[in-house]
C-alpha cells in the first residue's frame, strides 16, 4: 500500500548552507545590536530571529510535491512584526526619539532580557506545539476525506454562486440586512475566486469565464476596497490568490510574494492619507471627488509633507521612501506593545485572568442565534488599560496579538499555555486540511481557512472565532454539491 504524501524533509547540502546562514545572521544582529536593545535581550531576540527564518526559509528547499505555506506565513509574521522589530529600534525612532506606538503612549526605554525572553518563549511554545500536533494529524488517513473532491463542472458552478454573491454583497452594502450572513461572504469570495484561480492553472475552464471573473470581477472587487480607503481590504484577495500559488509553483509564488510585498509597502503611505482625507469629506462622495482626493494623497506624500489630524501639513526632512518604510514598521512593531504590557502588569495594571478568553465561548455563535451577543471591541478596552489611547477615545482601536494577550491574562505561564494551545489548534487544522499534492478542492478550503489565520495580530476570538463555524459551512455545501454531482465522473 502506497503511504500518504509526506512533508517530511531529508537532511540536505541545502538545509546545512542555510542552518549556516542563519546561525551568522544571528550572532551579527547581537554584534551589531542597537543600545536601546540589551545584551541578554539581542540574544533572546535573536534566537526568536532564528526560529522564525528557519521557519521562512523552508519555503525556498526543494519537495517533490507542494502544499500552503501556512506554518511558513507564520513564521513571517512573527519575524516582521515581533523578533526582527528590536534591532530596527534606531531607525523606525531615529536620533534618539521617544519609543511610543501612538501619540501619547507610554515610553519604552530599551527593549531588555525579561521582554525578549517573554517573546522567545512565547514563539517557541507555538511551534513546537505546533510542530507536535501536525506530525500525529497527518498521519490519520481517515482525516483526508474531510473535504470531499468535486468534479471541475460541479466546482465551474460554485464558483460562480461564491464569486457573484461575494461582488454583489460588497456593492450594495446595508441593502442585505440578514444576521451573521455577512461574515461567510468573505470565506465565500476566497472559495470563489479560488476555485477559478486554482481551475486556471489546471485549465479546466474556460478562457471566457477567466476574462469574466479575473478581468472584470476582481478588478471590481478590488475597486470596492479602494473606496473604502483600506489597504487590507483592497488587496486581500490578490494576496489569497498569491497564497494558492504556493501549492501549485513555488518558484512563481516566490518571484509575485516579493513583488506584492513592495507593492504593498509602497502603496501604504499612499492610503494612510487618502484614507485620512477621506475621514474628512463626506460620506456622498462621486467617483470624480474620489480621483481627486486620490490626486491631492499622491501631491501629499510626494511633497514630503504629513498631514495631521487637525488638517494641518508638517514638513518633514526624511525621504518619502525611508517615511514609508518607517511608517510600515511602526505599524507593524509589537514588540514594543509587548514591552509596554510587560512593563505595566500586574502593576498598575492586574492581569485580566482569562477575561478575554472567555469569548472564545460566544464567538463561534452567529448573531443569528444570539441577538445580543457582545461586540468584539476588546481593541479599545485594551487601549484604555495600558494607555494607548485617552480614555474619552471610543473609537480608536489597538490590536491585541495573541503573544500578549496570553501575558496580560495570566502573565508568564499565560503566554505560555495560550501560544502552546494556539500550536495545537491551528496544527490541527493544518495537518486535517493542508495535505501534500492535494486537489482543487481541498486546497481551497484549505487556503480559505488558514489564509486568515496567519495573521496573530487581533485578538484570538476575533481572529478563530468564525474558523470551525465556517468550516462547517463550507463541507456542508460541499457535501450538497457532490450529491447533485453524484452521477458524474472525474474528480479535481
Amino acid at each position: 500500500m502506497n503511504r500518504p504524501p509526506d512533508d517530511r524533509l531529508s537532511i540536505s547540502p541545502v538545509h546545512l548552507w542555510s542552518a549556516g546562514i542563519i546561525g551568522i545572521g544571528m550572532i551579527l544582529l547581537v554584534l551589531l545590536r542597537p543600545e536601546r536593545l540589551t545584551l541578554v535581550g539581542s540574544i533572546a531576540a535573536a534566537a526568536s530571529v532564528g526560529l522564525c527564518l528557519a521557519h521562512v526559509a523552508a519555503i525556498l528547499l526543494p519537495r517533490e510535491k507542494y502544499s500552503l505555506p501556512f506554518v511558513e506565513g507564520i513564521g513571517l509574521f512573527y519575524l516582521i512584526e515581533f523578533s526582527i522589530q528590536p534591532f530596527l529600534v534606531d531607525f523606525i525612532w531615529p536620533n534618539a526619539a521617544p519609543i511610543r506606538t501612538y501619540v501619547g503612549s507610554p515610553e519604552i526605554i530599551e527593549f531588555n532580557g525579561a521582554v525578549m525572553g517573554a517573546l522567545l518563549l512565547g514563539v517557541t511554545s507555538f511551534f513546537v506545539s505546533f510542530h507536535l500536533i501536525r506530525g500525529v494529524i497527518r498521519q490519520q488517513r481517515t482525516l483526508s476525506t474531510l473535504v470531499p473532491d468535486l468534479p471541475p463542472a460541479t466546482l465551474v458552478k460554485l464558483g460562480w454562486i461564491c464569486v457573484v454573491s461575494h461582488v454583489v454583497w460588497l456593492s450594495f452594502p446595508g441593502v442585505f440586512q440578514i444576521p451573521s450572513l455577512g461574515q461567510l461572504i468573505g470565506p465565500l469570495g476566497f472559495l470563489g475566486f479560488g476555485i477559478f484561480f486554482l481551475l486556471a492553472v489546471r485549465r479546466q475552464t474556460s478562457r471566457l469565464q477567466l476574462l469574466i471573473v479575473f478581468g472584470i470581477l476582481l478588478p471590481w472587487r478590488i475597486y470596492l476596497g479602494i473606496k473604502t480607503g483600506a489597504l487590507v481590504g483592497t488587496l486581500l484577495l490578490p494576496a489569497f490568490l498569491t497564497f494558492l500559488l504556493a501549492a501549485v509553483n513555488r518558484r512563481r509564488f516566490i518571484i509575485v510574494a516579493a513583488a506584492f510585498a513592495i507593492l504593498t509597502l509602497s502603496a501604504y503611505p499612499i492610503f494612510v492619507t487618502y484614507r485620512a482625507i477621506l475621514v474628512w469629506e463626506t460620506d456622498t462622495l462621486t467617483l470624480a471627488d474620489r480621483l481627486n482626493i486620490l490626486r491631492r494623497t499622491l501631491s501629499d506624500v510626494a511633497s514630503k509633507e504629513i498631514m495631521t489630524q487637525d488638517g494641518e501639513t508638517v514638513q518633514t526632512s526624511a525621504s518619502r521612501n525611508f517615511r514609508a518604510v518607517r511608517q510600515v514598521l511602526r505599524r507593524l512593531n509589537q514588540s514594543a506593545i509587548l514591552a509596554v504590557v510587560y512593563e505595566r502588569s500586574p502593576e498598575p495594571v492586574q492581569y485580566w485572568n482569562g477575561e478575554t478568553l472567555s469569548r472564545l465561548i460566544s464567538s463561534p455563535l452567529p448573531r443569528i442565534l444570539w441577538a445580543n451577543k457582545p461586540l468584539e471591541n476588546l481593541g479599545n478596552t485594551f487601549g484604555h488599560r495600558y494607555g494607548f489611547i485617552v480614555e474619552s477615545d471610543t473609537k480608536m482601536s489597538v490590536n491585541l496579538p495573541w503573544l500578549v494577550e496570553g501575558f496580560v491574562n495570566f502573565g508568564w505561564w499565560g503566554l505560555v499555555a495560550v501560544m502552546a494551545g494556539a500550536g495545537i489548534f491551528l496544527g490541527l487544522l493544518d495537518g486535517a486540511l493542508n495535505r501534500l499534492g492535494a486537489g482543487v478542492t481541498q486546497t481551497v478550503v484549505a487556503g480559505t481557512l488558514l489564509f486568515p489565520l496567519i495573521n496573530h495580530e487581533s485578538n484570538i476570538s476575533l481572529t478563530v472565532g468564525s474558523t470551525l463555524p465556517t468550516l462547517l459551512i463550507l463541507i456542508v455545501i460541499l457535501y450538497i454539491a457532490g450529491r447533485l454531482s453524484a452521477p458524474r465522473s472525474g474528480r479535481a
